[in-house]
């Protein structure tokens, strides 16, 4: 996935110390700050209740569970996720499907 998007447009949880560590909203207004956008601009992906708290907690444009790691769908669903996939592999196809939804019905500018 970071040959598609670029390993400047990610952020990992060793971008923060542990005090704002997920579901805590700083990691993503940390990074939008950073990179000059809002959080509704933004889109989550993570496989643990904290990664969907934190989607949740920012209020990210689009909060993405993956089911690669510890949680579970309905968990990740109930923590904020707003689609839950079978892992991160599954991401950009979703996405540009998702996207192109989108503009269809004029909600992209």
């Amino acid at each position: 996935i970071l040959d598609m998007i670029g390993p400047s447009n990610v952020l990992t949880c060793s971008d923060v110390d542990e005090t704002q560590a997920k579901p805590n909203p700083y990691p993503v207004l940390h990074f939008c700050e950073k990179h000059n956008c809002s959080p509704g601009e933004t889109v989550v992906v993570g496989d643990t209740l904290g990664d969907t708290g934190l989607g949740r907690n920012a209020k990210v444009g689009l909060t993405v569970g993956v089911l690669s790691g510890s949680g579970r769908e309905e968990e990740l669903m109930d923590g904020g996720a707003d689609v839950v996939l079978p892992d991160v592999g599954h991401f950009m196809g979703w996405y540009k499907g998702w996207e192109a939804g989108r503009r269809v019905r004029g909600e992209v500018n």
